[in-house]
């Protein structure tokens, strides 16, 4: 049984605020109601670790990745959706209207619907064509549905467009295997599945919807109040990040960190990031699909 380094005291004198993972292992913080003092002991983890993100193929892999299934990531930002279809052995292309000097793999600065328009058409993106993609993700922006902007009440969240029911149509055009996503207010399809940090090991509670057109089981969340934290976009969340973990980091770049986001220090690529361990998972249920027989 743990207990307080400054008094002795165990037990219900010891209260849980948070954890944090290392290398080796997960770690519970605590502190003492009687002396006040901090401590830390190793936790079992709620659920396995995730898994530890592959390095880039190096020059001997480098034929096999080429042929790797092929997806192609519009709306990429900075590249957290493209990270967690890294690990499920996928070969990436981003495409974004901004330039992304964080994007990982090939990137080509355009706009995702125009280069739908073009592969549709038979024109080519980054030297390929639509036969050569296996599958297409898609973010369009979410700002018009985000809760954040809604809830700030100066009506900014107008001033971006609502592109989701023309990535669905554009996407569907395809043919492809493909996966729309976006924030929980918007208009997804009731078939959307609802990921959350929670539901892979994480301290985190950030959901997101993921409209596929193959099988993706949905998952349960875990949002235990003592060891789950949201967003620090509101101050109540701000200062429990603030009081459980203290500065530095600060609690946005804390919670980037919980998110897996460690490629970029940027506001607003951490913002707007993917957890890659969502499409990680995303990934694993798309190689599935891809091995399966053609109907």
């Amino acid at each position: 049984m743990h207990r307080c380094p400054g008094c002795g005291a165990a037990g219900p004198r010891l209260q849980k605020r948070g954890r944090y993972r290392t290398a080796q292992s997960a770690v519970q913080r605590y502190r003492c109601q009687g002396c006040g003092k901090w401590s830390a002991a190793p936790a079992a983890a709620r659920l396995p670790p995730p898994p530890a993100p592959p390095a880039w193929p190096a020059a001997g892999q480098a034929a096999l990745h080429l042929f790797s299934p092929v997806l192609l990531d519009l709306f990429s930002s900075s590249g957290g959706a493209t990270r967690g279809y890294g690990r499920a052995g996928f070969r990436t292309a981003g495409v974004d209207s901004e330039p992304q000097p964080n994007y990982p793999s090939e990137f080509l600065q355009a706009d995702a619907l125009d280069v739908l328009r073009l592969l549709l058409a038979g024109g080519t993106v980054l030297g390929y064509r639509l036969a050569d993609i296996h599958a297409i993700h898609a973010s369009p922006p979410c700002q018009l549905f985000s809760s954040l902007a809604v809830a700030r009440g100066d009506g900014t969240q107008h001033n971006y467009p609502d592109l989701i029911a023309q990535t669905r149509e554009a996407l569907a055009a395809t043919g492809k295997l493909t996966i729309l996503e976006n924030v929980t207010r918007a208009p997804m399809a009731a078939t959307a599945v609802l990921l959350c940090g929670t539901q892979f090991a994480g301290q985190y509670m950030w959901h997101r919807k993921f409209e596929c057109n193959f099988p993706v089981p949905q998952l349960e969340c875990d949002h235990a109040p003592e060891t789950t934290y949201a967003s620090p976009f509101t101050m109540p969340a701000f200062n429990r990040i603030k009081t459980d973990f203290g500065s530095p980091p600060g609690p946005e770049a804390r919670f980037r960190l919980m998110k897996g986001i460690t490629w970029t220090r940027n506001q607003k690529e951490g913002r707007e990031a993917l957890p890659p361990v969502y499409t990680a998972y995303i990934g694993s249920c798309l190689t599935r699909a891809l091995a399966m027989p053609a109907a």
